[in-house]
């Protein structure tokens, strides 16, 4: 945690120094407007699902599924 906070720390002070008058703004898509979460979740699902059926051609899993662990808690 401490190294993750300290590299945190250092690209905090790069960016201040290489953009001190050209940055203005940081901008959050907090609701999947700008860019679709929802697609790429689904695509990092396949992967890992690719991933853990490694040689086993027949490992059939829907990624489907394993995405409806990120709605957990949601009502959808």
């Amino acid at each position: 945690m401490k190294q993750i906070c300290e590299s945190q720390e250092i690209i905090r002070m790069n960016v201040h120094q290489t953009h001190q008058k050209a940055l203005k703004a940081i901008l959050f898509d907090m609701d999947n407007t700008l860019f679709d979460f929802v697609a790429v979740k689904l695509i990092a699902c396949r992967e890992i699902l690719s991933y853990l059926g490694g040689e086993d051609r027949d490992f059939k899993a829907d990624p489907g599924e394993l995405f409806s662990y990120f709605l957990r808690g949601l009502r959808v």
